[in-house]
């Protein structure tokens, strides 16, 4: 009489096979995360590699126990304005899927425009030390000083790049 045989095989499932990250800011980073199954009954080995600069592989190699799921992730870090698009190869031991894909989208746009003049930073004929602080300020001008309220503008512009990059 014949013998049956039962060999456990892991069995890869992606939930998920495109992420959008929709629009991020040129500079800034968008973090997706997305679920890596493991629907068979031995351990599931996977590979991942992308195709794009702008998108990265959180975990570019992972372990799957049988029956269990990982969770991983993809950043998109652009670095100039336009859409963008990259397939990522998820490879694995699965017997039946060992290569599978996932599209990953996302546009960059332009950040805010700077609120500094830079044409007037850049014109130093009228600025003279006063005292030994190192202070500067307009040689000959009756204009109030405004460097109170450029630092200001300064320190809340700061605090809203801080407060961007946390999202």
């Amino acid at each position: 009489d014949p013998v049956r045989v039962h060999t456990p095989l892991p069995d890869l499932v992606l939930p998920v096979t495109e992420i959008s990250f929709g629009k991020v800011e040129v500079g800034q980073k968008n973090l997706e995360a997305f679920d890596l199954i493991n629907a068979g009954e031995a351990k599931l080995a996977i590979a991942m590699v992308g195709d794009s600069d702008v998108f990265e592989v959180w975990d570019p190699t992972l372990e799957v126990p049988a029956g269990d799921t990982v969770q991983s992730a993809f950043r998109f870090v652009p670095t100039e304005a336009g859409e963008f698009m990259a397939t990522v190869l998820v490879s694995s031991n699965d017997p039946d899927a060992p290569l599978q894909k996932v599209i990953l989208k996302g546009t960059a746009i332009d950040g805010p425009p700077l609120l500094i003049d830079t044409d007037k930073l850049e014109d130093d004929d009228d600025i003279e030390e006063v005292g030994s602080c190192a202070c500067r300020t307009g040689a000959g001008s009756d204009a109030p000083a405004t460097g109170g309220v450029a630092l200001f503008a300064l320190g809340m512009a700061a605090a809203v790049a801080r407060s961007r990059k946390r999202r």
